[in-house]
Formats: C-alpha cells, sequence, structure tokens
C-alpha cells in the first residue's frame, strides 16, 4: 500500500463521511487501489454505516475503533500503529481532498524522490456575508496543523515521532513539534511543493463548536498551558537545539492568551488567578521572568484567534511583578 489516509472520526455524520470519500474517489492519473482511507473511530456509538462501504466499493475503506475515547490524536497514532502503508497523512472527517489531482502529484513526487516527508499546502474555508471564502495557508504557516503533510511511516518509527498519550486538545502541536525536531536532527529529505492537497472546511455542526461557551483557547486553557511543557520534556529527553526557544515561545503564547480580551470575563475571575499562578510558576522553573517586551509584542503581532486580532489587557512585566509580590 502507498498511501494511508488516517481519518480520526467520533460524531461525524454520514454527509460528512461521504463527501471525503467523494473527494478521494474523483481523484485522477493515480491507482486507487494503493491508496486506503482508514476511519478511527474514537469509542463512539456513531459508527460509518455499512451503507457507506458498500456505496464506495471501488476504494479501499478500513474502520478501526479505539477501546476507549481518548481523542483524535489517540486515534491517529491508533492508525498510524496499525497501517502498513509506506506513507500516511491526516485528514479529519469534516475536512477533504481538495483538487482532482493531489493524489496524483503526491505519488509522483514519492515514485520519483522517495522523500521523507511533502509539504503541501491547504485552504481554508470561512463564510463571510453569506459568501464562501478561502484562505492559503502556506507551507511556512503549517508547523501547528497536521493538514497537508504526507510522511514516510518508517520515518516515524525510526525516530520514535508518536502522539502523546496524555495530550488530548493540542496533540497536533506537540507531534508537529516532535516532527519538527526530527526532521532537522535527521537531516531527513523534505520536499515542499506549492501544491494546494487539503480542503478545511467550516463546519458549524462541529461538537467542539457547539460546546464552547468562550472561545477555544479559554475554555481548553489548561490544556493549552500543559501541552508546552509535555513538549519541552520530549524535546529534553531528544537534547534538542531549539528546546529552550520553544518552552520561550510556548509560555509566552499562553500568557498572551490569558491576559489578552479572551479572559474578560468576570466569571472567569477565580480561573484566571488559579492559571496566573501556574504560569507564573512555569516562567520561573524555566529561567523566563525577563523576557524582552519587543518579542511578547513580535508574537502578539503574529497571533490571530478566530480571526481577530488579541489586545493585552496586561504588561508582561506587570503580570511578572504582581505574581512576584504574591509569592513573597
Amino acid at each position: 500500500m502507498l498511501l494511508d489516509i488516517i481519518v480520526p472520526q467520533f460524531n461525524e455524520g454520514e454527509n460528512y463521511i461521504r463527501r471525503l470519500l467523494d473527494s478521494v474517489k474523483c481523484q485522477k492519473y493515480v491507482n486507487l487501489n494503493d491508496i486506503r482511507i482508514v476511519f478511527v473511530n474514537g469509542h463512539s456509538n456513531n459508527l460509518p454505516s455499512k451503507n457507506i462501504f458498500d456505496d464506495y466499493k471501488e476504494l479501499n475503506i478500513k474502520l478501526l475503533i479505539d477501546e476507549e475515547n481518548r481523542g483524535p490524536g489517540y486515534s491517529r497514532q491508533h492508525g498510524i500503529d496499525d497501517s502498513d502503508a509506506k506513507y500516511i497523512t491526516f485528514i479529519d472527517c469534516d475536512d477533504e481532498l481538495y483538487g482532482e489531482n493531489s493524489l496524483y502529484y503526491i505519488s509522483s513526487c514519492i515514485n520519483e524522490a522517495n522523500p521523507d516527508i511533502i509539504f503541501t499546502a491547504s485552504y481554508r474555508e470561512k463564510t463571510i456575508d453569506g459568501k464562501y471564502q478561502y484562505k492559503k495557508i502556506t507551507n511556512s504557516d503549517m508547523r501547528a496543523s497536521l493538514h497537508g503533510k504526507f510522511i514516510k511511516r518508517e520515518f516515524l518509527i525510526n525516530r520514535n515521532i508518536r502522539f502523546h498519550e496524555k495530550i488530548w486538545d493540542y496533540e497536533d502541536s506537540y507531534f508537529n513539534t516532535i516532527l519538527y525536531n526530527e526532521i532537522i536532527e535527521a537531516k531527513a529529505n523534505e520536499i515542499h511543493l506549492d501544491l494546494v492537497t487539503y480542503l478545511w472546511k467550516e463546519n458549524n455542526d462541529s461538537v467542539t463548536l457547539r460546546k464552547r461557551k468562550y472561545d477555544y483557547y479559554v475554555d481548553t486553557y489548561d490544556k493549552l498551558l500543559e501541552t508546552p511543557i509535555l513538549t519541552y520534556q520530549e524535546l529534553e529527553k531528544r537534547n534538542s537545539s531549539f528546546k529552550d526557544e520553544y518552552i520561550k515561545n510556548g509560555l509566552v503564547t499562553c500568557f498572551i492568551v490569558l491576559e489578552s480580551n479572551l479572559f474578560d470575563y468576570k466569571e472567569l475571575n477565580e480561573k484566571k488567578l488559579s492559571y496566573e499562578k501556574q504560569l507564573f510558576s512555569y516562567l520561573s522553573e524555566y529561567n523566563l521572568l525577563n523576557i524582552d517586551s519587543k518579542y511578547i509584542e513580535n508574537e502578539l503581532n503574529n497571533m490571530i484567534v478566530s480571526g481577530k486580532k488579541l489586545k493585552l489587557l496586561k504588561s508582561f512585566d506587570e503580570f511578572i511583578s504582581e505574581n512576584k509580590n504574591k509569592s513573597v
């Protein structure tokens, strides 16, 4: 098998599954017998129906079921561990391949160059004033996303690149950081194509969106704060050359989210104080109490959350000063 497309699936409806399969079925100039779509159900009651398999008999479709619900990272790792394909890629169940020639170009690149990883671009779909608009996300923007990466499975195994079993909400950030580290350390054969292969669909029926009370970063802030710590610990085990820059960037991101207008709700004050205490503890542990304001400003300017620029309600120096006083 040339390529496994690993698709974590939980409560996504049949219409999303069919749309994804249609995007594979329409691929031209490629042998679909070399492509397998692997749905990994996260131990939910909403399994893909038998009708789907019957209606797409020309496709290689496989269904795996997790023993328990432990998030999409766990499901993706299940798919990797079960795979015998030469390459793997990931697609979310409510997204799809872009265009009719994506897999032709990918298979051609694999056959000609045998790379460790192929980076491609994606389109992100948004509805503005009732009209669909598409933003191109290029290779340089893709480190924190799984979209549009085609990875040699042997490279993942040999470099021990796996999803972290304790990280649920930011599993892609962890995986991509470790992947990025190993690409550097192994001097991997990487190819960057100016090719859009992934369509990141807007899904207003998403369970995550329906249950969200605040912004995603606010609702999952405890996980956001935990992820750079667990990632740094793994980078340290690997003697990574950029682990210190990584933890600095990760904790500054946590600071910006916590002290921005995202957390500007009175009912969050008590929870915010608890998070501030934990963040200050991490900044102290990693000797990051004296970060230059220009660094903070640069990271702030680069952050766009839910399509909006963030505004700091408290400076980094104020944050450090306040929490130093509290710890005395």
